[in-house]
């Protein structure tokens, strides 16, 4: 570490940054070619900072040391963000409203859709695409037609018995 900033007080500006990235801080952190920039103690929870800096200033040593961020569980995560969001859906809500819909949330691939559903930036077209989402997944495997030919059965016949053979062979 070359310089050490204290930037103590309570408004919230960056005289340090060159003038074309101060125009650019607001919520979003200016994305950096190397992670060089960390503002510790921006983030605030309920409670002292003080324990909550530490823990900053602790996880940006180690992204600038071994340039490689904290990894998370990605779905708890992106679950934690959108309850906080206010985007993660009511599975039990979407039970008795619609079975289907709420069916496909909870066994089907997961898909960002489900978080289109409701709250904000909700899409109208979020129930349409995970209902559909599982024949566009298999839609790039259709490319070519397969007749259903006496021939085809020949050869999945044949395919069965070489399946059984080698695994007779392996025992």
């Amino acid at each position: 570490v070359d310089v050490v900033v204290f930037a103590t007080g309570y408004n919230y500006c960056f005289p340090f940054l060159p003038p074309e990235l101060q125009s650019k801080c607001g919520c979003r952190p200016h994305p950096l070619a190397e992670p060089t920039l960390a503002v510790v103690g921006f983030i605030h929870g309920f409670g002292a900072i003080n324990h909550m800096a530490e823990m900053q200033a602790r996880w940006a040593i180690r992204v600038f040391k071994e340039r490689n961020p904290i990894q998370v569980d990605f779905l708890s995560y992106i679950e934690l963000l959108a309850e906080q969001v206010g985007a993660k859906p009511n599975i039990l809500r979407l039970f008795l409203t619609h079975p289907t819909l709420a069916l496909q949330v909870f066994m089907g691939p997961y898909t960002s859709y489900q978080y289109r559903l409701s709250g904000p930036g909700k899409w109208a077209g979020a129930r349409q695409a995970i209902l559909t989402q599982k024949q566009r997944i298999f839609q790039p495997f259709r490319t070519r037609v397969v007749s259903d030919e006496t021939e085809n059965e020949a050869s999945s016949s044949l395919s069965i018995l070489m399946a059984l053979i080698a695994g007779a062979a392996l025992l």
